[in-house]
């Protein structure tokens, strides 16, 4: 079994020297949300893990409601995580707060449209040669992808 911990800013600053932080096996970062917005913690926490060799992924978690902002959402990840050696996934992360934002910006998020952006934000990711994946829950995969 493998111990793995998912942080962003909520955390707050690691001390990654610790004792606790010692029983690590992996990390998977926020890398940020929405259109262009970077987690705090992110460059930090990224040059961290790779500096201490924990093996880390990343998500970012998706506001968007078209497909081309989902690819330029890659696009953001992209350029955010060139500098990093990234042995897990990018995850692209789009939940019912997802929903809600498009809903209150006038659009209905669909099966198909949600569908439709989680292949174009994981498109532009292995293209670029990583690994990616959906973070979701159960429920939300029963009744969105």
């Amino acid at each position: 079994m493998y111990k793995g911990i998912d942080v962003s800013s909520y955390q707050g600053i690691i001390e990654w020297g610790t004792g606790k932080m010692q029983n690590i096996d992996f990390v998977i970062q926020r890398l940020g949300y929405g259109k262009n917005n970077i987690d705090k913690y992110a460059v930090r926490n990224l040059t961290e893990c790779n500096k201490r060799d924990i093996a880390v992924g990343g998500y970012w978690f998706s506001y968007a409601y078209t497909v081309e902002m989902a690819r330029q959402e890659a696009r953001q990840v992209l350029k955010l995580v060139k500098d990093f050696k990234l042995t897990y996934p990018i995850y692209y992360d789009f939940e019912y707060d997802s929903v809600r934002y498009a809903e209150s910006k006038g659009v209905k998020i669909t099966r198909k449209l949600c569908n439709e952006m989680c292949i174009a934000f994981c498109e532009e990711i292995e293209q670029a040669g990583y690994y990616v994946g959906i973070y979701t829950n159960k429920d939300y995969m029963k009744n969105m992808l």
